[in-house]
């Protein structure tokens, strides 16, 4: 039956028939590009027609994708639905499935690309559009006890951003030294909102190091906490500390208000005088640890960042009962895209722990919020496992591991 389909499809293609094929033969259940079958190689071969890659993006998550459940007729994300179709050149008969499956992989970054920098596409409009949007929803809280609502965030960190003005004046780059806590969270969204480079420094590595990434960034402040930089035996730098606690103290009830407006009406170019970020400019600069010799910073744009968690996001869906447990320093990649923005712009609910280390704290902030969502790496996974019991853990569904290898004994033992 198989080879009487693809003489049958070989002769009309040679009447002069247009063929579309599906090559995967079945429906992603991952929403990632599967292996092509070859039986559109016996098709076109020694036939001479071209073989043209079409690309279809953003399928994955419509009504008839695997995401989520079953395909069948659910009520979709969005209306109108949006499909994006992308024709590559065309290909000789002689592909293989292969070099067709690449083509067409390669279609679909350009799409990607696309995406990601068209104007407008900025962690800061993501931000306030999400906000806006669930004003009153809480979204931070940490064990020091401070907690933050969309709307009491982003009005903190427009006051946040007033109070900053006379010191950051034509500066591009912002230091920060906090650790993952609402504070944490404030000073990095009001900074982003205000259009600067953030650069959340390690104060884990050597003198040497963090004196490196000061100098290579080229900042001139950084912004921290009085009680937070007591318990630092930081070196000795030409830059200015400057203190959120300070910042924010003594507002009076007319910047309160501009910040409310401000926050809930304002555009992201008002809260930007100085020129309002481009998707391609750099958001932050993640540096190394400097382990293998001088760190080396990253420089990360909002297009980069907001690529990340598009595609995270495609693969994984949140929902509205989901909560994020956050302990990874936000001067480290995973913890920064991760339970900074991926919890801010997909509207997680979350709850920070300032140090991963404290075993005993973290297993009862997940039980205590009901974390449905857990960060960390294996070593502190494994950490945690000795100290927290299975019901402990019963509300998690998801548990993303990096920054070292997850031996698959500690993946089964978990």
């Amino acid at each position: 039956m198989l080879v009487q389909s693809l003489n049958s499809a070989r002769d009309v293609l040679q009447q002069g028939t247009l063929i579309s094929i599906f090559p995967e033969g079945e429906l992603t259940r991952t929403g990632t590009l599967q292996t092509f079958h070859k039986g559109f190689e016996k098709i076109v071969k020694n036939t001479g027609c071209p073989v043209i890659p079409v690309h279809l993006d953003n399928l994955w998550g419509s009504i008839f994708s695997f995401c989520n459940g079953e395909p069948g007729w659910r009520w979709p994300r969005r209306l109108p639905y949006p499909v994006t179709v992308r024709f590559g050149k065309p290909l000789a008969a002689s592909v293989t499935a292969d070099e067709a499956r690449e083509a067409i992989t390669e279609l679909g970054a350009e799409t990607a690309t696309e995406h990601a920098t068209h104007s407008g596409n900025t962690v800061s409009r993501r931000l306030l559009k999400q906000a806006r949007r669930h004003w009153s929803c809480p979204i931070v809280q940490d064990t020091l006890g401070q907690k933050a609502s969309y709307g009491k965030l982003v009005t903190a960190a427009v006051a946040l951003i007033h109070r900053l003005s006379p010191h950051l004046t034509g500066e591009k780059r912002v230091g920060i030294l906090l650790p993952p806590s609402v504070a944490g969270v404030l000073v990095n969204t009001a900074l982003t909102l205000y259009g600067k480079t953030t650069v959340n420094l390690n104060w884990t590595v050597s003198s040497e190091s963090y004196l490196s990434a000061i100098t290579q960034s080229g900042i001139g402040h950084i912004v921290t906490s009085r009680k937070f930089i007591d318990t630092l035996p930081l070196p000795a730098s030409s830059v200015t500390l400057l203190y959120v606690d300070d910042l924010l103290a003594g507002l009076r009830f007319s910047e309160k208000m501009r910040a409310f407006i401000l926050a809930r009406f304002g555009s992201p170019a008002s809260l930007a005088p100085e020129g309002e970020p481009r998707p391609t400019d750099t958001a932050c600069i993640i540096f190394s640890s400097g382990s293998t010799g001088t760190p080396k910073g990253v420089m990360l744009s909002h297009a980069n960042l907001l690529s990340n968690l598009d595609a995270l996001q495609t693969i994984i869906r949140f929902g509205r009962k989901d909560t994020l447990c956050a302990t990874l320093p936000l001067f480290h990649s995973f913890g920064y895209l991760g339970t900074l923005w991926l919890p801010l712009l997909a509207r997680i609910p979350t709850a920070y722990h300032a140090n991963p280390l404290q075993t005993a704290q973290v297993v009862r902030l997940v039980r205590d919020t009901r974390a449905t969502t857990l960060l960390t790496t294996p070593t502190l996974l494994q950490a945690y496992m000795r100290r927290a019991s299975a019901t402990e853990f019963a509300s998690l569904r998801h548990v993303f591991t990096g920054g070292e290898k997850l031996h698959t004994s500690l993946a089964d033992a978990f």
